[in-house]
């Protein structure tokens, strides 16, 4: 059982009532020279499972205990001796670790300040039980399970609190906190947070690429350590292209300690809105070498696959395999053992391009005069009116209960009405309010995202066939410590997201990565894969575990899915992890580890009940639900916001600035509000889409129009899902195909170019909504009917079938 998971040997220790079992895995020269568990000196039984960054450091200050070829797990011993538990503090790196001290019979469980281990624990009458892996801890428990709702409610939207697992009674160690377990007692403590006090200014930009350089550098160095070759993720983006490179010119100079580094990416030729293989080919080019590629199929979604001798602990552990089998067979051939991943780049380096913690440290500071600049800027590029950007600023600092949730962070409709008021927190991703006074608001947003990118980590799959190790070098702490400190406006600037990013790595990263469109968003095969798998899809939600639980209602998610098949909105993701849930589920069941209540359609009565927090947490990572506000403090944040409001359109107006020269209504990002200078990219042949004769003739007139579309934008969610910046590049992919407001604007634009309307005519009734009162699919039915007659009429002998141009049957304008 676990024996997969560290191949490498192992050891036990049993006495007086304790036993502990360990399995290595080897990843770094020293630690095939450690004896686990460790026994300190006070007589404490150590066990480590990671990777010390700052060893070095710590043996210089050790010197007198440690020698200098001292293995992580005798460093780790000999602080923890000096300082105790305020020595977790001292140590970075990726870990998690468990201390037995016979003396106090007491049992300390801990992890590094973004949790990149697991380590779980179990509290039963006469025992408790840990490890670092979940699997033992159900299989060996001799009963079935509960299953945590809040974890459920966690996993179907913005991934669960980090202290929770999915079965009631087993609990996650939370990052950056360490567990105490002593008779009568259980306590978790936080030991370690970022300095909210703390900035770096710097005179000049240089001066901060500078810096960046030095601790990007050093992130990706402490993840070569390892005495076996490293492969690293390579999609083509910027945050996995900036990696390789990095790594490659640390390895040049001789002082990385893997001896290669290789790459692994992953393509898909079927998804027209993926092709990333032109980027990886840059990266690969400027390496002299090329890497693994692997084929994914997008519209492969919806198939999962159950393997009798694994047991899927996580609804995480269940997906496609193929692609796992692919991975292993290179990590095995190459003797691989530590993958390097982009994970958290985008989140970190400023890779959503949105204004508001620029704004709202500007509000929060009451500097009323660079705010109505800084709103002024923002409103000419992202043409929206000023007004429009500040109230979404002020919003960020309401409480939740007259704020809202995003739309994109809402519950999906198909999930139960009483499940979504009990667990409304978890299913909104913990969300909270910016608060004005103490922190900077972009370091309470820094915060609240690493907390979800915590959450994120906390659901990853253990590889075990084989096994090998995930490092994010930009989770590394003192690289957020850095990005937390400086101001916002280094990060992202008006018309330029990763600004630092771009800057401080030209000549490092190619030009064409630097420089290259937000990264495409894979949108069409989940869609193309629920229209293919529809009868059996519908014939599983029929009988759904999760229905009987009372998660979700088995019609609503019935109707989301004839939805996605008529290419309407949906959230797809959302709609993933149900069917990821309910395969789980079922594994679940049919091994007999989940308790259900015989007879309990509909009923709650197996979830365990909702969970405050651990007994004796005295910092809680869960956060608190503002929507208890007293109706005096709203009133009191109406106020403030309509006092600034006219504060700063106070000052705008004595400025003699033109805010108020903004578009008065919101157009999408993505248009260009000017002819094309260069050679415009082709749109795809119409041929290719003869079976939907609506994506045939927008296509078609597409083609005709190209300069006119190029200046026109769409208002369908491209810009924003898949980096699209014009009409036209809807119709330069098959994205137009699946959309019925592109293919309605397409043939629009068509309409208005030939009445002589002008592109900031056809804009404005594009604006105005004139487009979708189009009936589609009848224009295009009579479009190929006047095609086909004047074909005929031009040429008879080139049509056997006088008729055959009245068969062609129109389809409906969202076919998929």
């Amino acid at each position: 059982m676990v024996a997969p998971y560290g191949p490498d040997g192992g050891s036990t220790f049993i006495k007086d009532s304790v036993g502990i079992l360990f399995r290595a895995f080897h990843t770094t020269k020293e630690s095939r020279r450690e004896v686990q568990p460790y026994t300190t000196p006070s007589g404490a039984l150590l066990t480590w499972d990671g990777r010390l960054d700052n060893r070095s450091e710590l043996i210089n200050r050790l010197k007198d205990f440690v020698p200098a070829e001292a293995t992580d797990v005798e460093i780790v011993a000999a602080v923890y001796e000096l300082w105790g538990t305020e020595c977790f503090a001292k140590l970075t790196g990726d870990w998690a670790l468990a201390i037995w001290s016979p003396s106090r019979r007491s049992l300390l469980l801990a992890k590094d300040f973004v949790g990149t281990r697991h380590l779980y624990y179990s509290i039963e009458k006469d025992q408790i039980t840990w490890s670092t892996i979940l699997d033992p801890l159900v299989l060996l428990a001799g009963k079935s399970f509960a299953l945590e709702e809040e974890y459920i409610a966690g996993w179907l939207s913005f991934y669960p609190a980090t202290h929770l697992s999915p079965y009631a009674g087993i609990h996650s160690v939370p990052p950056s906190c360490f567990v105490r377990l002593e008779p009568g007692q259980h306590t978790i403590r936080k030991y370690w947070d970022f300095d909210q006090s703390q900035k770096l200014r710097y005179r000049t930009d240089r001066e901060y690429e500078g810096h960046f350089r030095c601790v990007f550098s050093e992130a990706v160095r402490r993840r070569l350590r390892s005495d076996n070759p490293i492969l690293a993720e390579l999609s083509g983006g910027m945050d996995s292209s900036s990696i390789v490179c990095m790594a490659d010119t640390i390895v040049a100079r001789g002082v990385a300690e893997t001896p290669r580094l290789d790459t692994i990416s992953y393509y898909d030729d079927s998804e027209p809105n993926w092709n990333e293989r032109p980027y990886i080919a840059k990266v690969e080019e400027k390496r002299g070498c090329t890497g693994c590629h692997i084929r994914v199929d997008s519209q492969e979604t919806f198939k999962f696959e159950f393997g009798s001798h694994h047991f899927a602990a996580t609804p995480g552990s269940v997906g496609r395999p193929e692609t796992g089998r692919q991975l292993a067979a290179r990590l095995a051939s190459q003797q691989t053992r530590v993958v390097l991943s982009g994970v958290g780049g985008d989140e970190v380096m400023g890779g959503v391009p949105t204004p508001t913690p620029e704004l709202a440290d500007l509000l929060a500071g009451a500097q009323f005069v660079k705010l109505a600049y800084a709103l002024k800027v923002w409103a000419l590029k992202r043409r929206q009116p000023w007004f429009l950007l500040f109230m979404e600023t002020a919003r960020s600092f309401f409480p939740l209960a007259i704020a809202g949730a995003p739309i994109h962070m809402r519950p999906a409709a198909w999930l139960e009405r009483d499940f979504v008021r009990q667990r409304r927190d978890a299913l909104t991703g913990y969300q909270t309010r910016l608060k004005l006074f103490g922190a900077l608001p972009s370091l309470q947003e820094n915060l609240s995202t690493l907390e979800m990118l915590r959450r994120q980590l906390g659901c990853a799959v253990l590889s075990s066939e084989p096994p090998c190790e995930k490092r994010y070098p930009y989770l590394d702490r003192e690289l957020l410590e850095f990005l937390y400190t400086i101001p916002r406006e280094q990060l992202v600037r008006p018309g330029q997201r990763r600004s630092l990013m771009r800057r401080a790595l030209a000549g490092t990263v190619p030009p064409e990565i630097l420089q290259r469109a937000r990264k495409a968003f894979v949108a069409r095969g989940p869609l193309a894969s629920i229209a293919h798998n529809l009868p059996r899809m519908l014939e599983m939600t029929q009988d759904m575990i999760s229905a009987a639980l009372g998660v979700l209602n088995g019609e609503k998610l019935r109707g989301a899915m004839r939805k996605a098949c008529e290419g309407k909105e949906v959230p797809i993701v959302a709609m993933i992890r149900t069917f990821t849930l309910e395969h789980w589920l079922l594994g679940l069941r049919n091994s007999g580890h989940l308790e259900l209540s015989p007879g309990a359609t509909g009923s709650r009565s197996c979830f365990s009940p909702r969970n405050g927090r651990p007994l004796g947490f005295e910092t809680s990572s869960v956060p608190s639900d503002s929507r208890q506000l007293a109706r005096g403090t709203i009133k009191r944040h109406i106020l403030l916001t309509l006092a600034v409001l006219a504060g700063v359109t106070a000052v705008s107006l004595a400025d003699g600035t033109a805010m108020g020269q903004a578009p008065q209504a919101a157009d999408p990002a993505g248009y260009h509000d000017h002819p094309p200078t260069t050679p415009l990219p082709p749109t795809l042949e119409p041929d290719q889409f003869k079976s939907n004769p609506t994506a045939f003739v927008a296509y078609w007139l597409a083609a005709r129009l190209k300069e006119v579309l190029y200046q026109v934008p769409c208002y369908c969610p491209c810009n924003k899902s898949i980096g699209h910046e014009s009409l036209l590049d809807c119709f330069a992919t098959t994205h137009a195909a699946l959309c019925a407001k592109c293919k309605s604007e397409s043939v629009f634009c068509y309409l208005e170019s030939r009445r002589g309307q002008s592109v900031e005519q056809i804009r404005n009734a594009l604006r105005e909504g004139k487009a979708w009162k189009l009936d589609l699919a009848k224009y295009a039915d009579e479009f190929l009917r006047t095609q086909a007659r004047e074909r005929q009429h031009a040429d008879p002998a080139a049509c056997k079938d006088k008729r055959r141009a009245e068969k062609i049957q129109p389809e409906k304008a969202e076919c998929l």
